[in-house]
């Protein structure tokens, strides 16, 4: 056939664009599209085409060479028609040539001329770009293992020069060009497919002329072209190599002990590539230059620019990952070079900024200078920078250029909020300098003071109030950042700040937020000093806080009802004093979470798990914690104030409270725009889209501001009140357990007495931050008051909702919540239904998956001890002892759960029920439950209905839940839970048997054998394909999470046939998978 068709193609100029084609669509229909052919297959079609090749590859180089001296020639005599038909032809043969360039030898392209002749193409403006796609294919191909890599290497290094040649014809024109004021955008796409070959080769083959100074240098000068072009395309093209020259390059440096290394990866450390101070010079340059390019978040043309050049915002934000990468692996090379190029940024910034009003533009600079700054001094490895601080020698560099950029930022006095928040974020960025100089930060501390009362302290709630705000937030957390940097260096120091706050706070300077930001940094030094420091730093810092909070007054005005928390919220802002104590409120709640955070046990212990007892308290007395924990006197006055404001919060979403609410405080409890467009996926939310409420649209700019006012307060002291009991759960343990005065009953009354009116969302959070931990940590000896009281009412209303809203999204398509939602749905257009239904359906996968891991916490073998099963189990396997061990029901959580009547039916619907809801993630985690219900059912012989439940109802939904094509990567767990299910109750009960029975296709001689084979072995792996194997033979097609999903084999290199011998050889070194890297042509 072959020569039937070479002769066809020497007809004529037509006759050669046919036959080229036929070459193009073979190889492309075996490694690319056919998918249906199986391996075998596969690989003997390719094994075809590669014997083909010593006649393709020459009959096409033939045909470029014929066709494009006759479309040349053609030209000349201006004979265009026929000119066209040879071009075309000349098209046709190298796309043939690019079908076989990523897959064909390297080396027979090269010895058939192919590369010679697409090199010749590359000057060609018609062709040059299919030619620069064949290089492009050959610059990705890996290195082959067999005796063909000293061919392979010579081959590449043509690429190499070919390619170099034409990026410097390339960059020759565009200068030409240039200089004369043409642009080049018709060659466009030719720029950035000879960039993206240079990329591929320098990331794949640079070992290949890595040995050759002069030929890496030329490539690299080629590089830094790229990077430099001013079309982004070119330049975020080109990045990518540069961050991973470089980080080859580091790992090549940093490594002195190869062992653990693979050969492979010995062999590529040996090639990486050393990238000169000169190139790393250009390199920063060039990073500040892209880091000035912002976001297009302030909506101005300059600012949009990217958005021409980036297909996404996500594009952009990896266009600025990859610079900041940059920044910091040329800093790890080369510090000195790092640190002098930032300070000659700060000094000319610096130095023509007096800025008494601040431009765009400027502050665009000052911002790039900071990150600049920030990610070179983070790019310097530590072991640098701690030898270069500790010596004093006149000829240390790096200390002498530090200290200098810090003096230059001590200098600087710089006035108004956006200035200062700036000018702090440049010290922010000096941390990795403070940690080993710790001299420099009370002048650090004295001057952050100093920057914090140059702006008036506000409370009112313009745009100008909030940058003053924001600023001073700024300056405050700067002080959290110098701490975590200065550790126990900030401890003698700790007192002046502690006087200086105090005496701020004393003369208005200073609000109650940024007293707690400086507290915390406070609290983080006494922390990083432990015990009795600590301790002093809490008592000082929470002194004030809890002599207001104890008051009864206080209480009483604040906290007795949901309508003296709205009159809290909806006080006008003019009346001072009343709105600087909601936020006081909510700034205690934050801080004393971020203490408990903060705040670990003095003792060095960590706090009690959840299997340990009570038996060293007094009970009766109940004063004495178990824990010595710093935090617990100050649990002590915080917990029932708590409590009391969680509980006015829930009953604002009551319909008794909630028909009676301010327009403001409504509006609050809605779901904000930026939330449901994170819910979405949107990038950001639109400020003036389509979706935005009515009753936003309508309000005035003040009215908004307060219903985000009241939102953000509602959210943060909620968030932060479930955290603080979480997270006492988990880091006080036991000292948090202890029953004081009703604990428990107050604890569950707070949090549950409205779950019935929370919205989907809500209960997510409350059970991801609060229940969850504390059936985790509850000890055994206290479940009854804690758990009986919290459990019930949780899985009672998690049932009823899910079941409803689940039902109704699998029959009807459209998720039924309750209706105090506060995203409705009446009054929309289409476009903003559907985005609600995704919304609230994004809501109830949210709230199933922590249901089902609140049941999956319950079954965690710590709060189940002993009555984890043996894999092996024989027959019914159903005895009351496990590994030696008698079952103890007061030692298992599932067991306690299961004598509480109304959760456990909760319970048990949601985990059986969730085996069948279109949602892996929950499936899994309710398997873990089933599986832990089914062992104790089998556990405990008089547990009858429970049995009957497992036997049955959780054994048909396993069934059915295999017929969900989302279950696939479930089914192993699902064949285990039926495998434990049969084995363990079906000689007790014969509702398995039953089940089973009455599948489609199943007799009981059919059944009778299978029983017979699954009782013949005990091995569990053989009980579970026993099992697959029945199942398939009743339901068929219908069980889709069992049917094998089809791998797709991608075909991308081959190299030279390896005879049989070599191939034994190999394989008998266990190199097999050396093979898979290079190609299927190797084991042919």
């Amino acid at each position: 056939m072959l020569p039937a068709l070479f002769a066809l193609g020497s007809n004529s100029a037509l006759h050669a664009e046919l036959v080229a084609m036929f070459f193009r669509l073979l190889p492309e229909d075996v490694t690319v599209h056919n998918e249906d052919l199986d391996g075998e297959r596969r690989r003997q079609l390719l094994q075809g085409l590669t014997q083909t090749l010593p006649e393709t590859l020459p009959f096409l180089y033939k045909l470029l060479d014929q066709h494009f001296g006759a479309a040349m020639a053609a030209v000349e005599q201006n004979q265009m028609e026929s000119a066209k038909q040879h071009a075309a032809a000349v098209t046709a043969a190298l796309n043939a040539v690019i079908a076989y360039a990523e897959w064909a030898p390297v080396v027979s392209l090269a010895n058939y001329g192919l590369i010679q002749a697409c090199g010749f193409l590359l000057s060609a403006v018609e062709f040059q770009t299919s030619a620069c796609e064949v290089f492009r294919l050959m610059a990705g191909r890996r290195r082959p293992v067999d005796e063909s890599v000293g061919n392979y290497d010579i081959a590449m290094e043509g690429v190499f020069d070919t390619l170099c040649n034409a990026s410097k014809a390339y960059f020759s024109e565009l200068n030409k060009r240039a200089a004369s004021g043409e642009e080049m955008d018709e060659e466009s796409d030719f720029g950035e497919c000879l960039c993206e070959a240079m990329v591929a080769l320098g990331q794949q083959n640079l070992h290949c002329v890595a040995r050759n100074d002069s030929k890496v240098t030329t490539y690299l000068h080629q590089m830094l072209c790229f990077l430099q072009h001013p079309k982004l395309a070119l330049h975020s093209i080109a990045l990518p190599l540069w961050t991973t020259l470089l980080r080859e390059s580091s790992l090549a440096m940093s490594t002195t002990d190869q062992q653990g290394l693979t050969d492979k990866e010995k062999e590529k450390r040996s090639h990486a590539v050393s990238i000169s101070q000169d190139f790393c010079a250009v390199l920063l340059d060039i990073a500040f230059q892209r880091l000035l390019i912002k976001d297009g978040g302030d909506g101005s043309a300059e600012s949009e620019t990217w958005i021409q050049e980036f297909s996404s915002a996500s594009d952009f934000s990896q266009f600025r990952s990859r610079l900041v990468e940059l920044v910091r692996h040329v800093s790890s090379q080369q510090p000195v070079l790092a640190a002098s190029k930032v300070a000659e940024r700060l000094q000319l910034t610096f130095s023509s900024s007096t800025f008494e009003s601040v431009s765009s533009k400027e502050v665009t600079i000052l911002e790039t200078t900071q990150t600049y700054l920030e990610n070179i001094m983070s790019g310097i490895p530590e072991k640098v920078m701690a030898v270069a601080l500790a010596t004093t020698a006149p000829s240390n560099e790096l200390r002498t250029i530090l200290e200098g950029i810090l003096q230059r930022l001590l200098m600087v006095e710089w006035k108004g909020p956006i200035l200062v928040e700036l000018h702090t974020r440049h010290f922010d960025a000096m941390g990795p300098y403070f940690k080993h100089a710790p001299a420099a930060i009370p002048v650090v501390v004295d001057k952050l003071f100093k920057l914090l009362t140059s702006l008036p302290v506000t409370r009112e709630f313009g745009d100008t109030e909030k940058d003053t705000m924001r600023a001073r937030l700024q300056v405050c957390t700067s002080f959290l950042r110098l701490a975590r940097a200065g550790d126990v260096a900030m401890l003698p120091y700790m007192q002046g700040i502690a006087e200086t706050m105090t005496s701020f706070h004393g003369q208005g300077l200073m609000v109650r937020s940024e007293l707690n930001l400086l507290g915390e940094s406070l609290l983080i030094v006494g922390s990083a000093v432990g015990g009795e420091q600590q301790v002093q730093v809490l008592e000082w810092l929470f002194g004030p806080m809890q002599q207001q909070w104890i008051l009864p007054a206080w209480q009483e005005k604040y906290l007795s009802s949901p309508a003296s928390l709205v009159r809290l919220l909806t006080q006008d802002v003019s009346i001072g004093d009343a709105h600087e104590e909601m936020w006081s409120m909510y700034h205690t709640v934050t801080f004393f979470e971020r203490a408990l955070r903060r705040c670990t046990n003095p003792s060095g212990k960590a706090s009690s798990g959840p299997s340990a007892t009570a038996d060293n308290v007094d009970m009766d007395a109940a004063a004495m914690p178990a824990s010595n924990h710093a935090m617990i006197p100050h649990l002590a006055w915080m917990f029932s104030p708590l409590l009391k404001l969680l509980r006015c919060m829930h009953a604002l979403w009551s319909p008794s409270v909630a028909t009676t609410l301010p327009m403001q405080v409504q509006g609050a409890l809605a779901m904000a725009d930026a939330e449901q467009a994170s819910l979405l996926g949107d990038l950001a939310t639109n400020r003036g889209s389509a979706g935005a409420s009515a009753m936003t649209e309508t309000k005035s700019d003040s009215e908004n501001n307060k219903v985000k006012e009241i939102r953000t307060w509602l959210k943060g002291v909620r968030d932060a009140g479930y955290n603080i009991l979480g997270l006492s759960a988990t880091r006080i343990g036991e000292g948090f357990f202890v029953d004081v005065d009703g604990r428990p009953a107050a604890l569950a009354t707070a949090l549950l007495e409205n779950i019935q009116h929370m919205e989907l969302h809500h209960i997510r959070q409350l059970l991801h931050l609060v229940i969850i931990p504390v059936v985790k940590m509850c000890p055994i000896t206290l479940w009854d008051p804690w758990l009986r009281q919290l459990l019930p009412p949780v899985l009672v209303h998690c049932h009823r909702v899910l079941t409803t809203a689940w039902t109704s999204l699998i029959k009807e398509g459209s998720v039924k919540i309750p209706d105090n939602w506060s995203v409705s749905t009446s009054n929309q257009n289409s476009t903003q239904e559907i985005k609600s239904e995704v919304i609230k359906e994004k809501l109830l996968r949210d709230l199933t998956r922590e249901t089902c891991q609140l049941l999956s916490t319950a079954s965690s073998p710590a709060l189940n001890i002993r009555t984890t099963p043996q894999d092996g189990v024989e027959g019914d396997g159903g005895g009351m002892e496990v590994a030696g061990s008698p079952f103890n029901p007061a030692t298992s959580l599932i067991w306690f759960l299961m004598q509480h009547g109304d959760a456990a039916t909760a319970a048990l619907h949601v985990g059986i029920e969730a085996l069948e809801w279109p949602d892996s993630e929950s499936v899994h985690k309710a398997l873990v439950f089933c599986a832990a219900v089914a062992n104790v059912a089998a556990l405990v012989s008089d547990s009858y209905q429970l049995q009957e439940v497992v036997g049955k109802d959780m054994f048909s939904s396993a069934i059915r839940a295999l017929m969900l094509e989302s279950n696939a990567s479930a089914q192993a767990e699902l064949v285990g839970l039926l495998r434990d299910i049969y084995l363990r109750l079906g000689s007790r009960h014969s509702t398995p048997r039953q089940v089973l029975l009455a599948l489609p296709s199943i007799t009981p001689d059919t059944l009778s054998a299978f029983e017979a084979a699954l009782h013949k072995t005990s091995s569990a792996k053989e009980q579970r394909q026993h099992i697959k194997a029945f199942l398939l033979s009743a339901g068929g097609d219908q069980l889709k999470a069992l049917i094998p999903q089809k791998n797709t084999n991608v075909i991308t290199n081959v190299t030279n046939r390896v005879t049989a011998g070599h191939f034994s050889e190999r394989a008998s070194r266990h190199e097999r998978e050396d093979f898979g890297s290079i190609g299927l042509a190797a084991i042919i």
